[in-house]
Formats: C-alpha cells, sequence, structure tokens
C-alpha cells in the first residue's frame, strides 16, 4: 500500500454531491438502477477517518470498481475467509464483525435485496481490497507503486547501521542512572535525515541481476525504504536476554 496522499484536488467530502449516474445490476432479469451519489457517499463515510477527513477520489473509484466486478456468491466466500481469518483478532472491530455475520444472512428487516447486495459488495470490496482497519484505511491507500524503491541496498545498511547504534546505546546504559533509551521514533527521527544524505552523495553505482538492475543510489529517499529500514531497527532495540544474566552473574555472584 502507498502512503496517502493530502492533497483537496483530488479528494471528494462526504458530503460532495457528484453527478447523476446510475448503476445497473441484474436481479432475477431485472434491471436495478442505484443513484452514484448514494454509492459514493457510503463509501467515503467508509474510508474516511473522521467527520472533516477528505477520501482520495481514487481510493473511491478503486473501491467503485471492484463492487462492480464482485458477485454474491464471491461476496459471500470472500467474508467468510475473513471473519475465519480474523477470529481471534482483537483489532478486528466487534461491530464490523456483527454487521458481515448479519450481511451473510440475507437482506435485513425493511432492507431490499438490491440495497443488500449493494452493501455486501461495498463491504467486501473495502474489507478485502483496502483493509478492514479504519486505522490503516487512514493513512494508506490501496493500491502500491511497485516503481517506488524499496529493500535497497541503502536501506539496508542504514537500518542495520542504526541497530547497531541504538542497540549498543540501550544495552550500555540499561542498568545505568540517568538511564537512556533510543527508540523507534527516535530512530525515525534520525534516519530520515540520513536517508536525505546518501541520496545525496552515494553514486548511482550499480549491477544486473536476472535483468533487474540493483543500484547503490537508485534516486531520492523513498518512504518505503523509510519504514523497512525502520522495521530493521524496531527489531534490533530490545536487548538479550542472556545481557541481564550476565549482569546478574558479575553484581550478586561475583562470577
Amino acid at each position: 500500500m502507498a502512503t496517502r496522499r493530502s492533497d483537496s484536488a483530488d479528494s471528494v467530502r462526504s458530503d460532495t454531491s457528484l453527478p447523476d449516474h446510475a448503476i445497473g445490476e441484474k436481479d432475477d432479469g431485472k434491471t436495478i438502477m442505484k443513484d452514484v451519489d448514494t454509492v459514493v457517499h457510503n463509501l467515503v463515510e467508509k474510508l474516511e477517518h473522521t467527520g472533516d477527513a477528505m477520501a482520495p477520489i481514487d481510493d473511491i473509484e478503486y473501491v467503485m470498481d471492484k463492487i462492480e466486478t464482485l458477485t454474491v456468491p464471491e461476496c459471500k466466500a470472500i467474508l467468510e475467509q475473513l471473519l475465519k481469518s480474523h477470529e481471534y483478532d482483537y483489532n478486528f472491530s466487534n461491530t464490523l464483525r456483527q454487521k458481515l455475520a448479519h450481511l451473510l444472512k440475507g437482506p435485513g428487516e425493511g432492507q431490499s435485496t438490491a440495497e443488500w447486495e449493494l452493501e455486501l459488495k461495498t463491504e467486501t470490496a473495502v474489507n478485502k481490497f483496502y483493509s478492514p482497519y479504519p486505522e490503516v484505511r487512514a493513512i494508506t491507500t490501496p493500491t502500491d507503486d511497485v516503481d517506488i524503491p524499496c529493500e535497497t541496498i541503502r536501506a539496508h545498511l542504514l537500518g542495520y547501521l542504526w541497530a547497531i547504534l541504538a542497540q549498543f546505546t540501550n544495552s550500555l546504559f540499561n542498568s545505568r542512572f540517568p538511564q537512556i533509551t533510543i527508540t523507534s521514533a527516535v530512530t525515525q527521527i534520525l534516519l530520515y535525515p540520513c536517508g536525505l544524505l546518501v541520496a545525496a552523495v552515494l553514486p548511482d553505482w550499480g549491477f544486473n541481476v536476472r535483468g533487474k538492475r540493483i543500484s547503490l543510489n537508485p534516486g531520492p529517499w523513498s518512504y518505503k525504504e523509510q519504514m523497512l529500514a525502520t522495521i530493521i531497527i524496531d527489531v534490533g532495540l530490545t536487548s538479550a536476554y542472556c545481557f541481564w544474566n550476565i549482569q546478574t552473574q558479575t553484581v550478586y555472584y561475583k562470577d
């Protein structure tokens, strides 16, 4: 997933009215016309993070394309698998869990078949092809730009370098006062200017592997490299358990 862009020109508010169009869906040989304004309004409410948030139009169009291609049997199979996969997921909204389970049972009281199918497809498209977590939808887009560099040599080098520095600092001051701890948030802040620096000074040297060029400096420092390096650092921040054994033997047992 790519990071969400905050460009108001490419966004639409939840109260924005779009031109009247219609979506045709066949139900038992009958064509049911649905107002696009209603569909878009529901999607904007689903994709936005807060009442004043702005849902990018690209996200809405992507989800609407998925809605048009999904069938009811496909939706049911996807939602059943989704509920099974997140059965013990405490981050999965219980309200959403109950809503999806209710949709699988069929149209609700006072709900037409067309309305139920539209809601079923909307929930399936958003949760399957985007994310079932509102926090994720608030900061990312459902598509990924594969041309943006991610697992690069410089990202690994900076990640390992800061992992060593952070782990050394944390271990050194772990049993001392005042205690100094380098957290993941701190390394993210320090990592970014380092990424900009290596992108500016490293030469564009590289080699080809199976037709793909791997460069020492593939271009501007990307958010994917920033995230990868941060994950590498975060994994190595915690001191090894044997460190406490060594301290205990030295302090208490004079070993």
